[in-house]
């Protein structure tokens, strides 16, 4: 290729080849992509060189380098720990900061922790100068420069990608506590000067050009017509899934998972307004998008946003890394993998480090004793207390039956009522008593709730002063004291954590804290976020509870509520990927067609049900065949099925109509069989038997109908 200067590809930089048209570095790359795919054996003994010979080096020379701040995601949950809103000016441009190329170096290499200023414990300390002791790095992507435009020119953003050379993968590393005690009077320096990696291998624009897709994110307000894309909208950003794993003895641990194109400002508006004032571009230039978060749930399903951030232990290197985090109030574990031992505690929305010399060995025996201990002692607790708290509240059911209503006057709706007022309540304060539980501690809170559930059922049996009801009541309140006797077993056997846990030894204590349960966890600053979804779901249920109730039919409700279900699921199951907001909207179609008939199906087998103990082993058979699904679902939503999951909703489309097809065979059969009973047709089974010996055929009776 003439118009290729060969001895650009020998200098240590490939700013001279980068400076070449955009047409030429594609031929290039067409050229070496045919080159090595078609290579002989003898090809290679020449030309290959094994990676474990090669050093890495920073793929160009760079005079410039800043780092953004544009993920939307990223910016709420910043700026809920420090109690603000997003600033209005962050809708109007990409933040930046100009950060110290210093600080750039090729990835693998050791990042060590900085020295600098740091607030002194306690509320009213002086500064110290210090170590830092709350280090993290964030997941973006760098952006290399190639056509320098000239100081004194403003970027025309149509012109923005022929001044791209490619991307690089970017971890910026920060020192938090040094960051927060600079940021008061300006803004970060030594906390984001001591190091940023970046892969030593570029992937040039052309390569990506089968991944341009359109935004994710819509920009409200409008961006400002300098800022504006006025491209083709299908190529105005990448298509980029990136993910953060932690490598430790072997095996990785699953981080976060994100996407370039879920950023609020493209890397394009960036550029834009990284040379929107006429300070020019260099080529060999780089830029971070700052951090690339999205407003979806990790891997384990919970509220949460995958951000890119991560704690880090004392220093890095490529070959073990693990971040170490120990909540007061929930355990998020992991393994010691490199120098000394990071603590963290979750405290309110932010994870705050603090460091030790304490070295703790890891031992693969004590930490399965640990895990051992814990199911054996609080996992069969919290069934029982579970078991029990549910008896409490199904037991005025029993009274009702031995002459509740007919004792208290409790006519018409009046019982109905009675049994709401419990759920009433408990919607009210279940936030709350969530926040007052993680402020009280679990230890302490979840046992006063037992104590006080169970001394409440048994100070029910003194609401009338008969002596009949006393001695029903009274025996009632003496099964269910149980709970108060459970709530003094909970105070003991409670732990506040692993480290007042009396059945663990002291090195298990040691151990406990140090089990990889961390996996698939975002470990950042989490947001509380309320699901929209869920709210649809919950309300058509009650909904749909009503109708049917109103209208003495569970089948006709299943019938016509589980295709709603149904398709939810099939849209899940074959949209793409680059439709996020139609399968966004398909959780709403999905979830209440969903939730809104399991309780149906419950309520429709207790009502065909004749006796007590039918009713009782109905409802029970219901959940037992329902539990099922927990042993299912974590075997058909894997992680390597991301983003789609097409195995899992392809197996939830099937349950739903296979649950729909027997909804329609229930009804059908229900209603040739109530039919054939009022045809006498079912007469026979009486023949031969007294008046007690019919009563005991329950629903086998003729005279029994089933309920559509």
């Amino acid at each position: 290729m003439e118009e290729v200067d060969t001895s650009s590809f020998s200098k240590p930089a490939l700013n001279v080849f980068a400076s070449t048209p955009q047409s030429t570095q594609a031929e290039v790359r067409a050229r070496l992509v045919r080159f090595l795919t078609g290579a002989s054996e003898a090809d290679k003994e020449k030309y290959f060189i094994r990676l474990s010979q090669v050093t890495n080096h920073l793929p160009m020379e760079t005079a410039n380098f800043s780092d953004f701040y544009c993920s939307l995601e990223h910016a709420r949950n910043c700026s809920e720990i420090m109690g603000l809103e997003v600033n209005p000016n962050w809708y109007y441009i990409p933040s930046v900061y100009n950060g110290r190329t210093s600080s750039l170096r090729v990835s693998g290499q050791p990042i060590r922790r900085p020295w600098g200023v740091i607030s002194g414990p306690g509320a009213s300390s002086q500064a110290m100068w210090s170590r830092s002791k709350r280090l993290d790095f964030e997941l973006e992507m760098g952006v290399f420069l190639a056509k320098p435009l000239p100081a004194g020119q403003i970027l025309d953003i149509r012109n923005a990608k022929e001044h791209v050379f490619g991307f690089v993968i970017l971890n910026d590393w920060s020192a938090r506590d040094i960051q927060g005690f600079e940021m008061a009077p300006l803004g970060p320096f030594h906390s984001k000067g001591f190091g940023t990696t970046i892969s030593p291998w570029i992937v040039t624009i052309d390569a990506l050009s089968p991944v341009e897709c359109p935004v994710s994110i819509p920009q409200s307000p409008p961006p400002l017509p300098h800022l504006a894309w006025k491209g083709d909208s299908s190529n105005a950003t990448w298509d980029i899934e990136l993910s953060a794993r932690i490598l430790r003895k072997g095996k990785t641990y699953h981080i976060t998972s994100t996407n370039l194109k879920d950023l609020y400002w493209t890397p394009y508006q960036q550029l834009t307004h990284l040379a929107s004032a006429g300070e020019g571009l260099s080529t060999g230039d780089i830029f971070g998008t700052g951090t690339i978060s999205n407003d979806g749930s990790h891997d384990l399903g919970g509220p949460y946003s995958n951000d890119a951030c991560s704690i880090r232990k004392g220093w890095y290197q490529n070959h073990g890394i693990c971040p170490y985090l120990v909540s007061k109030r929930m355990d998020s574990r992991g393994k010691e993998a490199v120098g000394n031992v990071q603590r963290a505690v979750v405290e309110d929305t932010k994870v705050v480090l603090k460091a030790t010399d304490e070295r703790i060995p890891w031992d693969e025996k004590q930490s399965r004793a640990v895990v051992r201990k814990f199911d054996l002692r609080l996992l069969s607790l919290f069934t029982v207390i579970n078991l029990f708290s549910f008896i409490d509240r199904v037991n005025i059911g029993n009274a009702r039956l031995l002459g509740l209503e007919k004792d208290l006057g409790l006519s018409g709706l009046r019982f109905n009522i009675a049994l709401m007022c419990l759920f009433v309540s408990y919607c009210v304060v279940e936030l709350p008593s969530n926040i007052l539980c993680k402020i009280v501690g679990g230890h302490i809170y979840i046992p006063t709730l037992v104590l006080c559930f169970g001394i409440i059922t048994m100070l029910t049996s003194l609401v009338e002063q008969k002596g009949g009801l006393y001695a029903c009541r009274f025996l009632l309140g003496v099964f269910e004291g149980v709970s108060v006797i459970l709530a003094v077993v909970a105070f003991i056997a409670i732990p506040s954590g692993p480290g007042t846990a009396r059945f663990l030894t002291e090195s298990q204590k040691q151990v406990a804290p140090c089990y990889p349960g961390f996996d698939n966890t975002a470990c950042t600053f989490l947001r509380l976020r309320v699901l929209l979804w869920k709210a649809a779901a919950c309300a058509i249920s009650i909904g749909v509870g009503y109708i049917s109730d109103h209208y003495h039919s569970r089948g006709w409700v299943i019938f016509a509520t589980v295709p709603f279900g149904i398709a939810g699921m099939g849209m899940l199951e074959f949209l793409p990927t680059s439709m996020p907001g139609a399968k966004y909207g398909a959780l709403y179609l999905a979830a209440p067609g969903i939730y809104a008939f399991l309780p149906l199906w419950l309520a429709w087998a207790v009502n065909n049900a004749a006796t007590p103990t039918v009713k009782a082993a109905s409802a029970g058979l219901v959940f037992t065949v329902g539990s099922l699904g927990g042993i299912l679902a974590p075997w058909v939503y894997l992680p390597g099925d991301a983003p789609n999951y097409r195995t899992g909703h392809a197996i939830m489309f099937a349950f739903l109509f296979g649950s729909w097809a027997m909804c329609i065979g229930m009804i059908i059969y229900i209603k040739w069989e109530n039919r054939a009973r009022e045809l006498g047709k079912r007469d026979n089974v009486l023949e031969g038997l007294g008046p007690e010996e019919q009563l005991e055929l329950s629903s086998r009776h003729p005279a029994f109908r089933y309920a559509v």
